[in-house]
């Protein structure tokens, strides 16, 4: 338990030092508790009404099931994406070590249940919209800073790393329009 503490406090306070820690130790199972709180508190903040009857509360049991199963999914999706994509600079696999970086990546969305709760005070809502924004560019420092980590890979090759799934998109996207635009003209 001292040891998950002292990850939590790490990724907050001193983020590089405890990426090294995450990498040489791989804790997977803290990052799943990080996940797992982090869809729980979701779902729970996200529920704005009461229980009228049996079928509120076991909408909210099932909300909770499956936010915290699609959590699962894009918490292992995002760090298999990565892996894939680390492919073209490196041959190792490294999928524990970002599998346990990306739970405690989005450690910082913790922050944000205080926030969900000041929006409910209407003039409060632009201030807890911008620090929302500030809490997922945290959460994308700290992802940024483990892939190039985890990784070793400089600064300019961690861009490209970023960047290179995004022009795939696009480039993917204009294949498809295309394909599209050409069987339209079809018929």
């Amino acid at each position: 338990m001292k040891n998950f503490l002292e990850n939590i406090y790490g990724i907050l306070i001193e983020p590089q030092a405890t990426i090294d820690k995450i990498i040489e130790t791989k804790p997977i199972w803290q990052a799943f508790s990080i996940i797992t709180i982090l869809s729980i508190a979701s779902a729970i903040l996200g529920h704005k009404e009461g229980f009228n009857g049996i079928y509120d509360i076991l909408f909210f049991v099932g909300n909770i099931v499956i936010i915290f199963i699609s959590s699962l999914i894009i918490w292992f999706t995002l760090a298999g994406f990565f892996e894939v994509t680390a492919r073209i600079f490196s041959d190792e696999c490294r999928f524990k070590e970002i599998l346990s970086l990306m739970g405690f990546a989005l450690l910082p969305w913790v922050l944000t249940a205080p926030l969900i709760l000041l929006k409910i005070n209407i003039p409060l809502t632009i201030t807890a919209t911008i620090l929302e924004v500030l809490v997922w560019v945290w959460s994308l420092v700290l992802i940024f800073l483990s892939v190039k980590k985890v990784y070793n890979l400089t600064i300019q090759k961690t861009w490209l790393f970023f960047l290179m799934p995004i022009l795939g998109t696009i480039v993917a996207i204009n294949w498809i329009s295309q394909f599209f635009a050409i069987f339209i003209e079809l018929f």
